[in-house]
């Protein structure tokens, strides 16, 4: 971490470098890491007084100890003090490194000092840092990592600009500068700090303040101009109270989360407006209901009773109103904890809505939610989960539900719930769940996808009952991984799904029909118990994708597909032995059929032959008798007798070494394949054509006229 955090730090240093020189000062970037070289530094350049950048970063073996030779400088752009003191290993003795030729200095564009050492000589310190207490001017950073190396800071009260305080590991502190005379700060940071109490200037104004696992701080007093601050106080264990000169009534952002001591927070109570994100989780019961004048916000992430990070946290607790906003919030997250018994939340329109119950048991919620964005719930154990019946729309997100319990039975009620623009998404973890069926959304008519997806467990969710007013699915419809889904004639009434995915339904029963679907483009079947398809009315697919269904003894249900314009995969399917389409159905893409133990005599099943002449590309293989050679299989369909039963088809020379013609067509597809399968030539409306680019051998042409296939043999000498 540190070698990486030193090697950015240098590469910064390189990227600020700039030509200066000012009386002897070097150009680029000082790099001691010696005392002698500090040493050799005021004879080297005696009149010296700015750097563009200075790194000190000694080895135990050679410890800088001072920097008195640095006496002349009074302007450095980046500061960078890494290991710097020594240690004698002898006597267990820490040995500190005096700073005080720094004193003049007076000017600082970046300051950044990090002097631990974590090797096998132990931590080396600094005796102070109040050397540079005279500073002043305009900064761009101070980042001060690791201080229990030193026990004070100095106030900086010259500065009167500074972007970014970082002051991280703070152990050994007990204040922090007063920076009395900086009028604005862009970013506070203070973490992992021993500090017991934080005053800020009365006249600073900060643009983002984080104050984050600070173990021993107990109070925190901002300035009376803390309008419009990102506030972020969290995983403060001990800190009780958090005051101001004046109320806050706007904010960039608030987190106050994972502060279970906090009880005194009135700065807070005029909050009208958040411009960005309220996050409270785990905190105290009147916090929440303190917020009470808060009109808007863009998003809401409340935590009740959740003991995610620390075991101090009070039990559960809910608001004494329902949470309201004259505004809509753009997201609003609800975690519910293990000891809340009632929750009740009326979220914004046209929000990102979340509740989680996972945690809790027996929880009654109520939402008075009309309209939103998108809607997550996890029910956990969440036995009553209402508030949803007016909820009318969802505009172009999800409804996402996570089930992980037993106990949950069914969903809230959708009543008004038609249109979703966005998704249907059902989440199962890999312990059995008791949903049934989808009973809630009855109303609902069209829907971009379903995804009712699980790992393989005993769920009990055993139909699609409740989607029967469903017409259109946009997307997918995928169901996967559920053992006693076994029913999902609920859809119908669907007239049009974009791709259908059913994987891994063991219990699945094809005794329904799509009686109404008019259009289907994908379609994947797999690992199902079927016997034979559901019935599909349709004539054209874009991909058809069947495999391990080990029961699947035909393709009965799709009798009436015609044309497949990609790719179609039929394979692993032990007990298959017909293939049921129309008898002149064609394949655009790649055909693969391949460990289909009971298929024999391929040549002979129709549509074989039509599927296998007109597919771009194919893989056949290891089926039954007669059925694992693509080659010979096309070989014998084309000269089936009959197949090319033509009294005016002719083709000659045959055979040919350049050019052979055709007769007895008006406007031929004329397609050759070679003994593999592959296709070699294709034209549309042409009477002869060029052979003299095919090595020697046997081929087979087939033509197409009229949706009339007429096949033969040629060979090319």
């Amino acid at each position: 971490m540190k070698k990486f955090s030193f090697c950015l730090s240098l590469f910064v240093l390189f990227v600020f470098t700039t030509s200066r020189v000012i009386g002897q000062c070097p150009e680029e970037p000082v790099v001691l890491v010696s005392q002698a070289q500090v040493d050799e530094f005021a004879s080297t350049y005696p009149d010296c007084i700015e750097l563009v950048s200075l790194i000190i970063d000694s080895e135990i073996e050679d410890p800088i100890l001072n920097l008195d030779s640095l006496s002349n400088l009074v302007y450095i752009d980046v500061l960078y003090i890494h290991k710097i003191g020594s240690y004698d290993e002898s006597t267990d003795t820490t040995i500190p490194a005096s700073i005080e030729g720094l004193a003049n200095l007076d000017s600082l564009e970046i300051f950044e000092i990090s002097p631990i050492s974590l090797d096998n000589f132990g931590v080396r310190k600094i005796e102070s840092l109040m050397p540079l207490a005279n500073i002043g001017g305009s900064m761009e950073r101070i980042e001060i990592f690791s201080s229990d190396l030193f026990d004070d800071l100095p106030d900086f009260n010259n500065l009167n600009e500074l972007e970014d305080f970082n002051l991280i590991l703070a152990t050994g502190l007990s204040n922090v500068p007063n920076f009395e005379n900086l009028e604005a700060l862009e970013n506070f940071n203070l973490r992992l700090t021993d500090l017991n109490s934080l005053n800020m200037p009365e006249d600073l104004v900060v643009s983002s303040f984080s104050v984050v696992t600070n173990g021993n701080l107990s109070s925190i007093n901002f300035p009376s101009g803390c309008n419009d601050w990102a506030l972020s106080i969290s995983h403060n264990g001990n800190l009780t109270s958090i005051t101001s000169g004046v109320s806050v009534d706007s904010l960039s952002s608030l987190n106050l989360s994972f502060n279970p001591s906090l009880v005194n927070y009135e700065v807070f109570d005029n909050l009208e407006k958040i411009n960005g994100d309220l996050i409270l989780e785990s905190c105290t019961p009147d916090l929440f209901n303190s917020l009470h004048n808060l009109k808007l916000a863009q998003s809401i992430k409340l935590g009740f009773g959740v003991d995610a990070v620390i075991d101090t946290i009070p039990g559960g607790w809910v608001p004494v109103e329902p949470f309201s906003c004259e505004q809509p919030v753009e997201v609003l997250n609800v975690r519910i904890g293990e000891n809340v018994d009632e929750l009740i939340v009326q979220g914004g329109e046209s929000s990102d809505f979340s509740l989680s119950t996972r945690d809790a048991e027996d929880v009654n919620f109520t939402a008075n939610l009309k309209s939103a964005r998108s809607l997550t719930l996890n029910l956990g154990q969440a036995t009553s989960v209402t508030g949803f019946e007016e909820l009318d729309s969802l505009y172009t997100s999800d409804l996402a539900l996570w089930i992980y319990h037993p106990q949950n039975q069914a969903i809230p009620n959708f009543t008004n719930l038609k249109n979703l623009n966005g998704n249907i998404l059902v989440e199962m973890d890999d312990e059995p769940s008791g949903l049934l069926n989808l009973s809630g959304l009855d109303s609902l008519r069209s829907v971009k996808n379903i995804k009712i997806d699980a790992p393989i467990a005993d769920h009990a969710f055993e139909s699609l009952n409740g989607l029967e007013s469903l017409q259109e699915i946009h997307g997918q419809l995928k169901l996967a991984g559920l053992p006693n889904l076994s029913d999902i004639s609920a859809l119908a009434n669907v007239n049009y799904i974009n791709k259908l995915y059913l994987d891994s339904l063991s219990a699945l029963d094809a005794d329904f029909t799509f009686s109404q679907l008019d259009l289907l483009h994908e379609m994947h079947i797999a690992y199902t118990g079927l016997t034979n398809l559901p019935y599909f009315p349709i004539e054209e697919l874009n991909s058809l994708y069947l495999d391990n269904n080990n029961n699947l003894q035909n393709t009965e249900g799709i009798e009436s597909l015609n044309h497949i314009s990609g790719d179609l995969t039929i394979k692993n399917n032990d007990a298959l032995t017909a293939l049921l389409m129309t008898e002149d159905a064609t394949v655009d893409g790649q055909f693969t059929f391949k460990f289909n133990d009971s298929m024999v005599d391929c040549a002979q099943s129709v549509p074989f032959c039509s599927l296998i002449s007109s597919a771009e590309s194919f893989d056949i293989e290891m089926n039954g008798e007669n059925c694992n050679d693509g080659a010979s299989i096309l070989e014998s369909c084309l000269l089936q007798t009959g197949s090319s039963a033509k009294e005016e088809f002719a083709i000659y020379p045959n055979p040919a070494s350049s050019n052979v013609f055709l007769a007895g067509f008006s406007n031929p597809v004329v397609r050759i394949y070679a003994l593999d399968g592959s296709l070699v030539f294709s034209s549309r409306g042409r009477f002869q054509i060029d052979v003299s680019t095919l090595h020697s051998g046997l081929y087979l042409v087939e033509v197409n006229e009229n949706e009339n296939f007429y096949r033969a043999k040629l060979v090319v000498d």
